[in-house]
């Protein structure tokens, strides 16, 4: 369903006890409380109709409203087919849940088998346990989005480039991340041509990624995965925290060929000159592969490239 915004918790869960067949309810932003009417003990909904399914068949959950662990747990127990997740975590939410789940916070994740693209909003990425998500689950995910989540850091970013290997979309938008007075150091080490060389690298899978960077010191999470990722073939830099110049493409470049990139949108490049686009046309020519791929370069707010 699209734009169905007059439909109460109650309303789906109507829907899901009468279709639990549903693979999606597509948009969703009450699917906390939707889960809670259909399943707490204590449910006035579930008291009064008498037969709820116990399993449903979702297999896609797109929520923008707050999801609590407890509801989590719910989910894990009732929808075992679940594919794709995008939720906002919210672990003050409380609607007199019942659960007995010994996972902290989003962990409880990892016990959802098909899980393979996550989505999550809203979160600390050691405190609410979103690293041990990754540690357990992240072999199977290959679509990852991460907004406003806190406590990212270095060892979080090569924590996800080694446990995430079958990543190919990656979304890192808004974080909060945490500098460390190693990470410079850190980063010479871990980006070198030998590790680039790796078989098994991180990031190996990666083809399309986006970002969104509020300070300068976020450079390291654009600048860990795009270093690795070879066969990027559509990298999107929707905000950065500053106007970007012809110096800032030219160090992309230096940290990627980008020899596979077939689009790249920018919306925050109004100093860009035809320097910055001719930059990345060199590089695909020196590639010879541009005969073997469309160039599609969106430029947003970068009056200069018109």
């Amino acid at each position: 369903m699209k734009d169905a915004i007059n439909i109460s918790p109650f309303g789906y869960a109507e829907l899901l006890r009468k279709l639990p067949e549903l693979c999606s309810l597509g948009r969703c932003d009450a699917f906390g409380e939707v889960i809670t009417t259909l399943y707490h003990k204590w449910s006035l909904y579930k008291r009064s109709v008498g037969t709820i399914p116990a399993i449903l068949a979702l297999e896609k959950i797109d929520c923008e409203g707050p999801i609590s662990d407890n509801e989590l747990s719910l989910i894990a127990d009732h929808c075992p087919k679940m594919r794709n997740i995008r939720l906002v975590y919210n672990p003050v939410v409380s609607r007199r849940s019942s659960s007995e789940s010994e996972l902290p916070d989003l962990a409880v994740l990892s016990t959802i088998s098909n899980l393979d693209q996550l989505g999550i909003m809203s979160a600390d990425f050691y405190s609410h346990s979103l690293f041990t998500v990754i540690k357990t689950t992240g072999g199977r995910l290959t679509h990852l989005e991460l907004t406003n989540v806190d406590e990212l850091n270095l060892a979080g970013l090569m924590m996800i480039g080694d446990h995430c290997m079958m990543l190919t979309c990656l979304n890192i938008s808004s974080c909060h991340y945490t500098p460390e007075p190693s990470d410079r150091n850190k980063l010479e080490q871990a980006c070198t041509p030998q590790a680039l060389s790796k078989e098994k690298r991180p990031f190996s899978k990666l083809r399309r990624a986006t970002f969104i960077l509020t300070a300068s010191t976020h450079i390291p999470i654009l600048k860990y995965p795009i270093f690795f990722a070879l066969n990027l073939e559509e990298l999107k830099l929707k905000q950065i925290y500053q106007p970007m110049e012809d110096i800032f493409i030219s160090s992309l470049v230096s940290w990627n060929p980008l020899q596979s990139l077939v689009q790249f949108h920018v919306t925050n490049g109004p100093h860009l000159s035809l320097m910055a686009a001719n930059t990345l046309i060199q590089v695909t020519v020196s590639k010879f592969n541009y005969l073997a791929i469309k160039w599609s370069i969106f430029v947003q707010a970068c009056p200069r490239l018109r």
